[in-house]
């Protein structure tokens, strides 16, 4: 497969976006699911915003790994093959 430049960025921007509808969701779901009376709450959503966080940051790594990392070690290899770098 060949790599282009517009491809993948169009790959990194549509991860964005599903990180960011994420987000977006999980924060709905935290304004809806909370108690007022209850003082746990915010401990509560502490939590899920944790969570969200390291979900978002897992899922970022992979994707930069995979649309960024892997096609530039690939190009590498594919030049030093070439070339005999």
């Amino acid at each position: 497969m060949k790599f282009t430049v517009l491809k993948h960025s169009l790959f990194v921007a549509m991860h964005i976006m599903i990180a960011y509808s994420t987000t977006f969701f999980a924060t709905i779901v935290m304004i809806f699911t909370e108690d007022w009376n209850n003082p746990w709450s915010h401990e509560t959503h502490q939590l899920i915003s944790d969570i969200v966080l390291y979900v978002l940051l897992v899922y970022g790594c992979i994707v930069v790994y995979w649309h960024v990392i892997k096609p530039i070690l690939a190009w590498k290899s594919l030049r030093s093959a070439k070339f005999g770098i």
